[in-house]
């Protein structure tokens, strides 16, 4: 935090877990407002709606750099 602004630099991967974590709903991305969703995102219900007969690697379905921040945001535990 600086000046009570979260600063992120070069350690912003775009996984949007700022936004959608914030308890006061205050945080919006400089660039790239049209990649966070309104009404945010229930990963439970989306799961579900999939045909998958077994579960999915999140490491091996979105490999490489460019999907890093997605895997680190979908392997981490915590409630959206």
């Amino acid at each position: 935090m600086q000046n009570a602004t979260p600063v992120f630099g070069k350690k912003c991967l775009l996984c949007l877990q700022c936004i959608y974590q914030c308890p006061n709903g205050s945080l919006v991305p400089g660039i790239g407002k049209f990649m966070v969703l309104q009404e945010g995102f229930d990963l439970q219900k989306i799961q579900a709606t999939l045909p998958l007969d077994e579960p999915v690697d999140i490491d091996v379905e979105a490999s490489g750099l460019l999907w890093f921040g997605v895997r680190r945001y979908l392997q981490d535990t915590h409630d959206i």
